[in-house]
């Protein structure tokens, strides 16, 4: 049991190790994800923009974490 655990960690350490430098390769986030053709409707990559949004026209956020 205890060296599943440690296989999990050293695992999740190097996905998010990985996580940046694989974002900067490739450039744009939305390229990347092929998330290309979104609606006007959406908030992409902005928190803040998706929360004052929301208060403004009362609908609650709904944000997706990949």
């Amino acid at each position: 049991m205890k060296r599943v655990c440690i296989a999990r960690g050293v695992l999740l350490a190097l996905i998010v190790l990985a996580l940046p430098a694989y974002a900067q390769d490739g450039g744009d986030l939305r390229t990347l994800l092929k998330d290309v053709e979104l609606g006007q409707s959406w908030v992409y990559d902005d928190v803040d923009a998706a929360f004052a949004r929301a208060k403004a026209t009362g609908k609650p956020v709904l944000a997706l974490f990949r």
